[in-house]
């Protein structure tokens, strides 16, 4: 079985949207651009797909908010990506709430505000050609229970972490803003998740401690943000970054981590 890369799972977004929101006026306009931008879709570049995607995304999300709640399946490449998985394997039974837990481990959304479109171009295309498969994705452990007025994945985006795996990282192990314990259990727990993850390839010797944490970008980049980041230490960020991203696509587990969800007992 051919793998399907970026250009395909941005198409079945932008299908579904057509699909979903073409009898919809709010979405007319879009619906149209969308169908037009289709036209010689593939003798357009990866990154330019994905920045096109990016933008078409949040002007949907502008019009409805709730587009990335229940229906992440079908929009969010992270879940559409996790979710035509289960279908390959014919799982059936809640793929659809599975799916909304998978998450990009790194988003071009975020870094890519820093970065310019010519140096992804040339330097880190492979980046983008992997942005869609299993060594870019994450399994969250849990998705929204009682309580908790936010998913994991909304804490990893937001401007605590800027959605950068390390800092991110740093963060559930330091337990800040008690996510270890709310969405883990625990620090003990939460480093299990990293291994089961297969992120502990960014911890000195494979021991998942925070004092060993490579940083992406550098010793240098340690707790920084990406707009504190110089043009060097985001370049040496993404370089390291695929580096991850390679060894994590060995396993290509993602249906079995998905499965075996951690839940707090």
């Amino acid at each position: 079985m051919v793998e399907k890369g970026v250009k395909d799972y941005v198409r079945i977004a932008f299908d579904n949207i057509i699909e979903k929101k073409s009898n919809d006026k709010r979405f007319s306009d879009i619906c149209t651009r969308i169908k037009d931008y289709l036209i010689d879709y593939d003798n357009k570049k990866d990154i330019d797909i994905l920045m096109s995607y990016h933008d078409f995304f949040a002007e949907v999300k502008q019009i409805d908010g709730n587009i990335s709640g229940a229906y992440r399946y079908l929009y969010d490449l992270d879940s559409i990506f996790l979710f035509e998985k289960l279908k390959e394997c014919k799982i059936k039974r809640g793929d659809k709430g599975k799916a909304r837990h998978a998450d990009i481990m790194v988003s071009l959304n975020n870094i890519g505000k820093y970065i310019k479109r010519d140096d992804i171009n040339e330097k880190y295309s492979k980046w983008i050609k992997n942005y869609c498969l299993s060594g870019n994705l994450l399994i969250m452990p849990s998705y929204l229970q009682e309580g908790r007025k936010q998913t994991l994945n909304q804490i990893k985006g937001c401007q605590l972490f800027d959605d950068k795996i390390d800092l991110f990282l740093y963060g559930v192990l330091s337990n800040e803003k008690n996510i270890a314990n709310e969405y883990f259990g625990g620090v003990s727990n939460s480093k299990e998740w990293i291994k089961s993850e297969h992120l502990d390839c960014m911890f000195e010797n494979f021991i998942v401690e925070k004092e060993n944490l490579q940083w992406l970008g550098g010793k240098a980049t340690e707790k920084k943000k990406y707009n504190q980041m110089t043009e060097c230490e985001l370049n040496e960020f993404l370089r390291n970054l695929l580096v991850v991203i390679e060894y994590r696509n060995q396993f290509g587990d993602e249906v079995e981590r998905v499965n075996k969800l951690y839940t707090i007992k």
